[in-house]
């Protein structure tokens, strides 16, 4: 999957993304961009700067904060209903 691919499916639904963190470590992040699943506060508004388009943000819902994984070091992209 690329980019926009992995971010349409995060804006309709909750994904389970397999990625390898900076460090080296494997991480199971399971996130989302769908508004209606957002804390109220919280906007999806890309600020005035530019985006990185090597990293994507996204709400972690588990840890219910915001994290952001690099496009190149995504090992598995799924739908939570896929993993479930």
């Amino acid at each position: 999957m690329n980019r926009k691919e992995m971010k349409d499916a995060l804006q309709n639904q909750i994904c389970v993304v397999e990625f390898v963190k900076v460090n080296g470590d494997s991480r199971t992040m399971v996130c989302t961009l769908k508004e209606s699943l957002l804390p109220e506060n919280v906007s999806i508004v890309v600020p005035p700067k530019q985006e990185n388009e090597a990293v994507l943000a996204t709400w972690d819902v588990q840890a219910e904060g915001w994290r952001s994984f690099r496009i190149d070091s995504v090992k598995s992209f799924r739908n939570l209903q896929e993993v479930v």
